[in-house]
């Protein structure tokens, strides 16, 4: 839609909904806008300097502070956001910290991200058998499954581009079968996707897989 704008009333076209109550043409007018309200003198809360604002710019809370540095200096101890009672100390070894908002030291939380708290951590494998899935078994038996379904989706049907072996009974789980042929089958990125955000990443079985697939 045709509207004017604000500042040298130029004629521009804009999609109606990116039309605001103050429309521009550019952002020159955008900027001679804001600074036609004038400016004020105000007074630093840190300094006591003397500085000036744009009128338009006080509603943001802008006219507290003469720079970052006066900011930074205001909002440290009692005035910080995260302020209680004092720095806190580490859960762990008790150790003072220097961040208002902190729960842990360094140290400390390297340690208990580890295992089972990372939030990376597989259900049951091993550092070691993460990186055999990821080489050279693992992919030999990827490429099986796909020479074994010609590189086809048993879900869609769909021949070639982004296709995942996936297994019947879940990896983490059934040790056992987890580079048997008869455990894969060979899907498609989205169909793959699809399946796991029905039935999570968890203890799959093939009785869920057969039902995936059967539905429409």
């Amino acid at each position: 839609m045709q509207i004017k704008c604000k500042t040298c009333n130029k004629l521009f076209y804009r999609r109606p909904s990116h039309v605001h109550k103050n429309n521009f043409c550019s952002n020159i007018c955008k900027g001679k806008f804001k600074t036609q309200s004038g400016y004020i003198t105000l007074i630093c809360k840190v300094c006591s300097k003397k500085f000036k604002r744009v009128k338009s710019w006080m509603h943001k809370a802008k006219g507290l502070f003469c720079s970052r540095k006066c900011s930074g200096k205001h909002n440290q101890g009692q005035n910080n956001y995260a302020f209680i009672n004092g720095l806190p100390k580490c859960l762990d070894c008790n150790k003072l910290l220097t961040n208002y908002d902190s729960i842990r030291c360094k140290k400390c939380t390297t340690k208990y991200f580890k295992g089972k708290n990372h939030w990376l951590y597989k259900l049951g494998l091993s550092s070691k058998e993460i990186l055999q899935r990821v080489r050279s078994k693992g992919l030999k038996w990827r490429y099986q499954i796909f020479g074994l379904y010609n590189f086809t989706c048993v879900k869609c049907g769909q021949r070639g581009g982004k296709l995942v072996a996936h297994h019947l009974e879940g990896y983490h789980w059934c040790i056992e079968l987890r580079f048997e042929l008869s455990n894969g089958v060979c899907l498609c990125r989205k169909c793959h996707k699809n399946f796991h955000n029905r039935y999570g990443t968890r203890w799959n079985t093939t009785e869920q897989f057969i039902n995936f697939k059967g539905e429409l």
